[in-house]
């Protein structure tokens, strides 16, 4: 028997053309072929289809990749509530389908928070790393990655675009969870998940991550303060006035400080003269030093302002690590052989003393060199290492590799005091270096058992 096909739009859906199958007997299994070669000449549509029951009953809505979803009572019912001779027809004399373009999953905002801007996406990607200065220099503002995805500035950033964005940021892998999921597999340490839902981004919170209290969205008040032990007194200063309390009652402050309208600032005592400021001088120093903070940091997407973190350094520094690191995942528990390792390797510095010297001695501090430390490509380990069989800890690109190692290092008696030698014979990769640069032969142990941990 001969199809009919009567074609149409929808009258009040004109993005939506129906086409109403006519003039044979339809089975599950012959409509499901007939949508194939739909699909198959007209590819990248959405489509739903409507079988015949009391009224037009429709299946899911479906895309290319997805199998044909067609409407059944069993979907519905369970076996034991339909009547013996009911159930789903064998054949149908007529069966509809919808086609229309498939679904754009994107992003914007509420109008009233980014002045219908469409930021949504930007402000996930700001917030993961924590400052615009540590983003690609390309897309360090909302409107210059709109403009590097060819959009316009207040257009909606399309889940399609995800792989142009990871191309761009490739230290941070991207997964798109919510009305659409995309799995990265970028083998970025670094990653974040974005939520799609409602036409909105937002970043999935790393629920293993632990959060510091070491910030408050408040401003507080400095409130200068310095003890008398002696005397079991405290005098404070607020700016305006002094007032004397007890050490106890200052404790009581201090453990309240998270609630409390003040920041306590203790006052200093010079390293070189060994006298303390006064409380008007601290307060002075402490207005200062909060404003060169603050201005010093908006430089970099920061603005930093010490009197949101209780007047203390300790507490920006957390907070400045956690804002900085909101895509790295938690850190995996050490097992305890490697422990063993790691704590086997701490030995602390050189010490050295020659007995018989009879002339001057210097003290001195390299007061640079922690600060040098953190502002290089210093490296930290934050996973699980791997114990390994090696012949050397350089490969064979002439690089050292990070880690543990298991090795002897040749002892020089003329120059033993510029190097710690280690009774357990593990070094870390610094201490072989320096062996290395020292002239010393150093030779991986090799005795069937693991003599790396990297």
């Amino acid at each position: 028997m001969a199809i009919n096909k009567v074609y149409r739009k929808l009258p009040t859906r004109y993005n939506i053309i129906e086409v109403k199958f006519i003039g044979d007997k339809f089975s599950r299994k012959r409509i499901t072929h007939e949508i194939e070669k739909i699909r198959t000449r007209i590819p990248n549509k959405r489509i739903q289809v409507l079988l015949p029951y009391e009224n037009w009953k429709p299946g899911s809505w479906f895309e290319d990749k997805e199998d044909v979803s067609l409407f059944s009572l069993l979907d519905h019912y369970d076996e034991s509530q339909i009547p013996e001779g009911g159930g789903d027809p064998k054949t149908y004399d007529q069966f509809i389908i919808y086609i229309t373009n498939p679904l754009v999953y994107e992003g914007g905002c509420n109008p009233k928070k980014d002045n219908g801007l469409n930021d949504c996406f930007y402000q996930c990607l700001y917030y993961a790393y924590g400052t615009f200065s540590k983003m690609s220099k390309v897309i360090e503002k909302s409107e210059m990655l709109k403009k590097v995805l060819g959009l316009q500035r207040n257009d909606l950033i399309p889940v399609s675009f995800i792989e142009k964005v990871k191309k761009i940021v490739r230290t941070i892998a991207i997964n798109i969870i919510g009305d659409i999921t995309i799995l990265s597999k970028s083998k970025a340490y670094r990653k974040i998940t974005f939520v799609l839902a409602n036409g909105h981004y937002t970043l999935a919170k790393n629920l293993k991550r632990i959060e510091t209290k070491s910030g408050t969205t408040k401003i507080k008040k400095p409130l200068i303060y310095q003890e008398n032990g002696i005397k079991n007194i405290v005098t404070l200063y607020d700016g305006k006035s002094f007032k004397t309390t007890t050490i106890s009652e200052l404790r009581k402050l201090q453990s309240k400080s998270i609630y409390s309208e003040w920041c306590l600032i203790l006052v200093k005592k010079s390293y070189k003269t060994g006298i303390y400021e006064t409380l008007e001088e601290t307060y002075i120093r402490i207005h200062d030093e909060r404003n060169t903070f603050l201005e010093e940091s908006k430089k970099l997407g920061l603005s930093i302002d010490l009197f949101r973190h209780y007047g203390s350094y300790e507490k920006v520094a957390l907070w400045l690590f956690e804002l900085l690191s909101k895509a790295v995942p938690a850190n995996e528990l050490l097992n305890p052989i490697e422990a063993q390792w790691i704590s086997n390797t701490m030995l602390g510095g050189i010490i050295w003393a020659d007995n018989e010297w009879k002339e001057f001695g210097r003290q001195y501090d390299e007061t640079s060199l922690y600060p040098s430390i953190m502002q290089s490509a210093f490296t930290f380990p934050i996973k699980k290492g791997k114990f390994q069989m090696l012949q050397d800890f350089i490969n064979h690109r002439g690089y050292i590799l990070y880690g543990i190692f298991r090795a002897k290092v040749e002892f020089k008696e003329d120059i033993k005091m510029l190097f710690r030698y280690n009774k357990h014979n593990k070094y870390t990769h610094i201490d072989l270096f320096r062996a290395k640069e020292l002239g010393f032969q150093v030779i991986l142990i090799q005795d069937n058992i693991p003599n790396a941990l990297i």
